[in-house]
């Protein structure tokens, strides 16, 4: 008989899914003890996968969601105008049916009975968004007071300043849902850590997981031949490059310099000044492993984080670019963590987004470290300490602190 603790873990974010989330996901059924732990993983059904596999010691069930009206993927090869035509459907969508995964919760929520019924479970770990995945660990929960649930919110849910009132109501009552039930709240940085601590005083514990890099590539200490900036992953919403070009423009009117601007994985929903375009590479969507690669192999990386009026923004491709140890060229709040860890890693140069000079001078100096074959001074201790098993650690150790309790 297997006497490990068995967790239950509920989201969508799992492969062939891919981004930051899904490696979230996926550290936390690689780094949980697994003399102490084995999961139980309740994700979405999509195309091309199978309903259940037995992936190691975790068993997978993929469950299937039928909204009445179903949202449209984005593809890395769509036109400008058919990925605003399917953001704009999406966004539509959502305000008619907020709860999409609403059919996928209640497959989640009969399952859960079914595998507790001949394997009982000890632990929920339930991962927005969608809030959903919360609502299904509340009600398997909400008579079993021996389970911990976990709500791992990951970022803002109703204090997210982008979306409507409606969809803000909707998701108010879902931290009202978790406040009255989930044991444990986690999330990517303090200060949003910190706002649902005000907003859930029901809640006995709160952590901090964040986010972090997850592979064994070493730094490259490679220097192109041609000055190369690489960016990794999508624009959406308000981060766009548009103040990046501007202040390329601006360093570009003193230098005359051969550059690259290689896009891995990006969708071309932006536009591009005319004498840039011919600088630009795009490369296809690839996997976590290959897209580190490149972020290696570039001779600076590119990260922009427009102001949206809240702090604790990391972003999860910040971690990745720190561990491939070449110079960021940062677009940001200065005054938000992201610039902070930068700071602490001596790892880039930072500007705030919408100073064009700031920007001209950070990839100036970027430029002046591939050109004359420097190496910052990085630390490179702390840099390491950012490995997303020492995150999944803390809330390993949490677990087994609940389970003597």
């Amino acid at each position: 008989m297997d006497k490990r603790k068995h967790i239950a873990l509920i989201t969508t974010w799992y492969p062939p899914a891919q981004g930051v989330a899904v490696q979230r996901m996926l550290a936390f059924l690689r780094y949980f003890d697994q003399t102490q732990f084995r999961f139980s993983v309740l994700t979405i059904l999509l195309d091309n996968t199978q309903e259940f596999e037995q992936i190691d010691s975790s068993s997978v069930y993929r469950l299937e969601n039928k909204p009445a009206l179903p949202v449209w993927a984005s593809k890395r090869e769509d036109k400008r105008h058919i990925h605003l035509l399917k953001t704009v459907w999406n966004y539509t969508i959502q305000q008619m049916q907020p709860y999409t995964f609403a059919g996928w919760q209640k497959l989640v929520q009969q399952k859960l009975e079914q595998i507790n019924t001949n394997d009982p479970i000890q632990f929920v770990l339930s991962s927005s968004s969608p809030v959903e995945a919360h609502l299904a660990a509340a009600a398997f929960a909400k008579t079993r007071p021996e389970i911990c649930w976990v709500a791992d919110m990951r970022d803002e849910l109703a204090a997210n300043p982008h979306i409507t009132e409606r969809l803000r109501k909707v998701l108010t009552k879902a931290e009202q849902t978790v406040n009255l039930r989930a044991n444990i709240v986690t999330s990517v940085s303090t200060p949003i850590l910190d706002d649902f601590k005000n907003r859930m005083p029901g809640v006995v514990q709160f952590a901090e997981i964040r986010n972090g890099f997850d592979h064994t590539i070493l730094p490259s200490g490679n220097f192109n031949k041609i000055f190369t900036i690489a960016f990794s992953g999508t624009f959406y919403g308000d981060i766009k490059p548009h103040t990046f070009f501007k202040g390329l423009q601006l360093f570009l009117s003193t230098q005359n310099i051969q550059y690259k601007l290689m896009f891995v994985g990006t969708y071309r929903n932006f536009e591009i000044p005319g004498e840039l375009l011919p600088h630009c590479i795009f490369m296809p969507q690839v996997s976590y492993e290959d897209a580190v690669n490149y972020m290696a192999q570039a001779d600076a990386n590119l990260l922009i984080l427009p102001p949206s009026g809240r702090k604790g923004v990391y972003s999860g491709k910040l971690f990745d670019y720190l561990s491939v140890k070449k110079p960021i060229i940062a677009l940001l709040d200065p005054n938000d963590v992201a610039a902070e860890l930068i700071g602490q890693c001596n790892a880039g140069f930072v500007a705030q987004f919408n100073n064009h000079a700031q920007i001209a001078n950070s990839i100036q100096q970027a430029h002046e470290v591939w050109e004359k074959q420097l190496t910052l001074p990085y630390n490179h201790e702390r840099i390491e300490s950012l490995h997303r098993k020492f995150q999944v650690e803390k809330l390993n150790n949490l677990l087994l602190q609940w389970q003597v309790k």
